[in-house]
């Protein structure tokens, strides 16, 4: 008779939740470190208070924003805890001091809910792993978002108020000035390096010559080459202060953009006193100009010629520049802006022949040069105006019988290595054609044959398995089995005459013709193995 045993049920002591809190503060004020001190005690107390609840610490982050989660050291921890399983719950105050970005704090939460760890919003009363969390946290984050954006307006707003009474909204460090309160003062060491940057770029000093020197004189001013072109343009140095040169495009993702026109300037003349002369710097501009407008023909230090800056490309604009093997190429297209460009590269050849073509070698008879797809466009200083077709001709000019003789004993000389030479590599020669043989990898039976370069279609010879050509040397050279150096120490070359003989030629100046059999096929080691198991 069949026996029903109940057994007694083992209670087991529930698991302690691991909790931890996040507290956030973005101001720095005594009022916002009370705030953060108050914070990091109350949740220390309120959760080991809970004996349901294990302490896995307060994380905080001071004085930084909520719109991204990048320099939040105290996040980033807090969410690695959290990968690494040592977390269950995170307490936070409210949604928005978590995150003020709504894509940023979606990603989070979900990330979260998938490793089963929830996050608890005291003020909205929001658990993230409730059935009605995601869509109420969807909502509640775009409010605080809104909030991030409404705060970003009215400090926007409070800038622009402060610009138009002349005031910037923030002091600067600028070369050559100091702050004393709310007033520029020169500083003297560093002006009288401002003023030689200005007086040596007038002498006809680069930009780079500049950096150069002051690299070497003051290495502890990181003067480098954008700097040093941001100190010739900037009007500040003739007591000049514009404001709102630059805006922010976005409150979350902080990028600024160079304003442009988009949103008005602020100017005050006389703001401060200045270190250049007004004169001075408006020679230096129109300098600038002037050099710009010239490309490289300005510059004593780069290599030019009398067709520098007249070679113009018809997409873009961009001047034609000439690198060292005698190409003409569009400088933006060079730089690294190829899919903004489709300007084509010209030989320098073909350059030079239509400029003769057209002006019979007098450049200076020509303003611009215009390259189009299949098109020069000639502009003379007149203002007529010239077409021209041109096309690449590629190597058929050079590509005559000899130089293809030439590259091919080049190549049968200097085999490249692709992981298929070894000791037959450029020793074995076809009989009928003259061409070297070339090692190929047969999949179908996982090894290596040999053929003729030109293919069987030509010289009507097989490929040759490179096991029975080993089996044809190794008879030959009379050795137990095939052994790599004796080969190279004895043989000189192996001349394919048909698809029944072979010569070898020997180093000692002798030969020997030996028959080989082209129809001799080795079967797989899989086959082979199966029929011996059969016939055994």
């Amino acid at each position: 008779m069949r026996r029903v045993i109940k057994l007694k049920q083992h209670k087991t002591k529930p698991k302690k939740l691991r909790v931890a809190a996040y507290a956030r503060v973005s101001k720095e004020s005594e009022r916002s470190s009370h705030s953060l001190a108050a914070q990091v005690s109350y949740y220390s107390g309120h959760i080991q208070s809970n004996p349901e609840w294990e302490y896995a610490g307060v994380y905080i982050d001071s004085f930084i924003g909520g719109t991204q989660t990048t320099g939040r050291n105290g996040f980033n921890e807090l969410m690695a805890e959290c990968d690494e399983g040592n977390v269950d719950l995170i307490l936070v105050k409210s949604i928005s001091r978590f995150a003020r970005n709504t894509v940023d704090l979606l990603n989070t939460v979900r990330h979260l809910k998938e490793i089963g760890v929830a996050v608890f919003f005291e003020k909205e009363r929001l658990n993230t792993l409730s059935t009605e969390g995601e869509f109420l946290l969807t909502v509640l984050a775009s409010f605080a978002q809104e909030e991030i954006n409404s705060m970003s307006n009215n400090i926007k707003w409070a800038f622009r108020r402060k610009f138009g009474q002349g005031i910037p909204h923030r002091q600067c460090k600028v070369l050559g000035y100091d702050w004393q309160d709310d007033k520029m003062v020169i500083n003297e060491p560093e002006a009288e390096i401002v003023q030689r940057i200005y007086t040596d770029f007038l002498t006809g000093s680069s930009v780079a010559e500049l950096t150069r020197a002051l690299a070497e004189e003051h290495p502890e001013l990181d003067l480098n080459y954008h700097r040093i072109c941001r100190i010739l343009e900037n009007e500040i140095y003739i007591g000049k202060l514009v404001m709102q040169k630059t805006y922010s495009t976005n409150p979350v993702t902080k990028k600024n953009r160079v304003n442009k026109g988009e949103l008005p300037f602020y100017v005050v003349d006389e703001h401060h006193e200045p270190i250049i002369e007004t004169a001075i710097f408006e020679e230096v501009q129109s300098e600038r100009q002037r050099r710009m407008e010239l490309g490289a023909v300005w510059n004593k230090y780069i290599n030019t010629s009398s067709l520098t800056g007249k070679i113009k490309c018809g997409c873009c604009g961009s001047n034609y520049i000439k690198n060292g093997r005698g190409i003409w190429m569009c400088r933006k297209r060079t730089h690294g802006h190829g899919s903004e460009c489709s300007g084509r590269n010209v030989p320098d050849e073909i350059i030079k022949s239509k400029f003769t073509e057209i002006c019979g070698g007098d450049y200076d008879m020509i303003s611009a040069m215009i390259v189009n797809n299949n098109t020069f466009e000639f502009r003379f200083n007149d203002g007529n105006t010239t077409m021209v077709n041109w096309e690449l001709a590629g190597n058929k000019d050079r590509w005559t019988d000899e130089e293809r003789q030439r590259k091919s004993d080049y190549a049968k000389a200097h085999p490249i290595d692709n992981g298929r030479l070894n000791c037959f590599t450029s020793k074995i020669q076809c009989g009928v054609c003259g061409e070297n043989f070339r090692r190929r990898s047969v999949k179908s039976v996982g090894s290596y044959s040999w053929s003729c370069a030109k293919g069987k279609k030509v010289c009507g010879i097989c490929w040759m398995r490179e096991e029975e050509l080993k089996r044809v040397l190794t008879e030959a050279l009379k050795l137990p089995d095939f052994d790599e150096t004796a080969f190279t120490e004895r043989v000189k070359r192996l001349v394919v005459h048909s698809n029944e003989e072979l010569t070898i030629y020997f180093k000692d100046g002798s030969e020997k013709t030996v028959p080989w059999d082209s129809k001799r096929r080795i079967r797989k080691n899989v086959k082979s193995s199966t029929n011996n198991t059969a016939n055994d």
